[in-house]
């Protein structure tokens, strides 16, 4: 199913002076293509999604280069703490069945996540992270289709307009997914299983043992 970003301007949850500046805290070991990692401290899951206008959306789709996000959030219980992991690829990829460099793969990102209460929170906040990944580093974003992939439900249910209703702050993080998506030309989302989004379970996994060691 594809999503059709809704024209808006303070509603949008990213911003390019703000990504700018606070880089470094989405990168607990932050690897570019042809780049080496590096390492920040935690990062709150409140504080990935500032507020700026988005681009405009060019008419033609058929003119857009497609990218794919594969995300995931590592949540272990008890502990206070989680990580998150992104991985961005050139094309329309179907699956990262390991979790070394893939084919077509531009960059890779993950982190440390404090404050988080559940599974669905951990999840939601690495998509959030993954979209201003793909924000930032995508040349053009708003000439871009964007391919989201992950294996949280409940996360890819609300990018398709069915936001949960049990747990408002969740609903709350993932409204600003859902408004994120507006800075890309067109997104489409869909559920894949775990073993296909190995690469990102991976990332999410190291950042957060990282916290716990």
């Amino acid at each position: 199913m594809a999503m059709t970003p809704r024209d808006g301007g303070a509603e949008s949850a990213a911003g390019a002076a703000w990504l700018k500046q606070h880089d470094l805290l989405y990168a607990l070991f932050f690897q570019q293509l042809h780049g080496g990692p590096g390492f920040t401290s935690a990062l709150c899951a409140e504080q990935v999604a500032p507020s700026s206008s988005p681009p405009p959306c060019p008419r033609d789709l058929q003119e857009m280069d497609t990218y794919t996000l594969f995300f995931d959030g590592s949540y272990v219980c008890g502990t206070g703490t989680s990580g998150w992991g992104a991985i961005l690829l050139r094309g329309d990829v179907s699956s990262t069945a390991t979790a070394e460099t893939q084919v077509g793969e531009l960059h890779r990102a993950g982190g440390v996540l404090q404050h988080i209460e559940t599974h669905n929170y951990a999840e939601a906040s690495a998509l959030l992270a993954g979209l201003n990944l793909a924000r930032s580093k995508l040349p053009d974003p708003g000439s871009c289709k964007l391919v989201v992939r992950g294996d949280s439900a409940t996360v890819i249910r609300a990018l398709h307009g069915k936001l949960p209703t049990k747990n408002k702050r969740l609903t709350k993080h993932l409204r600003k997914c859902v408004r994120l998506l507006s800075w890309f030309g067109s997104v489409s989302a869909a559920w894949v299983p775990r073993a296909k989004n190995a690469a990102a379970d991976h990332v999410a996994g190291v950042a957060s043992s990282r916290r716990r060691s």
